[in-house]
């Protein structure tokens, strides 16, 4: 069906052809944790309440 309209598969590239692997290098070394610190530090937190209470604690429940 492609072929019958011109279109060709389109394939993934391992990477860019143009890529400054020293630039990539450096942002990993520099950018990167930052980024890591900040998404971690966004991450809702348990609560003290929340956390206290353990996950195989027995649930009493009434069914009428």
């Amino acid at each position: 069906m492609l072929k019958k309209v011109g279109w060709s598969r389109q394939k993934r590239q391992p990477k860019a052809r143009q890529q400054n692997t020293e630039a990539v290098n450096q942002w990993r070394t520099e950018q990167l944790p930052e980024l890591n610190r900040i998404t971690e530090a966004k991450k809702p937190r348990m609560s003290s309440v929340s956390s206290s209470i353990s996950m195989n604690a027995p649930v009493i429940c009434c069914l009428y």
